[in-house]
């Protein structure tokens, strides 16, 4: 896993739409794709508090509120980008890095174009082994 400060996130090569406004959105009919896993909470652990995690596949930028709501809750999220083009996946990401900067949060690569957005208070333990960096 690689681990990225919310301030470095060029994590997708330029698409080239890059003097396109961010206004200019291609229409699309798809809906953003929603679950949620449970997971238990490192401080908890003896208590047995779990956490909602959020995974979300964003199709279009506008689909992005429902995932700062969630954010805004203290709730971590997966976003997966994969299925989305190169330049709007890239808005998204700018968008939610933002957020998650202003939430004192956290921003971790699990693979390709997967992410881990961790609001403040939420721990993330990546074994040593797993450390590409």
């Amino acid at each position: 896993m690689d681990r990225h400060d919310v301030n470095d996130y060029p994590f997708f090569e330029d698409a080239g739409g890059a003097d396109q406004s961010y206004g200019e959105e291609r229409p699309r009919r798809q809906a953003a794709h929603m679950s949620q896993l449970r997971f238990e909470t490192p401080s908890s652990a003896g208590g047995r508090d779990y956490r909602n995690v959020l995974v979300y596949e964003p199709k279009k930028c506008s689909d992005v509120q429902t995932l700062i709501d969630y954010l805004k809750r203290k709730e971590p999220a997966i976003i997966n980008l994969d299925g989305t083009d190169p330049a709007t996946a890239q808005r998204i990401l700018d968008f939610t890095a933002g957020a998650v900067y202003a939430l004192s949060g956290s921003v971790l690569r699990i693979s390709g174009n997967i992410f881990l957005l961790s609001p403040e208070g939420v721990g993330v333990t990546v074994p040593h082994e797993m450390d590409r960096e």
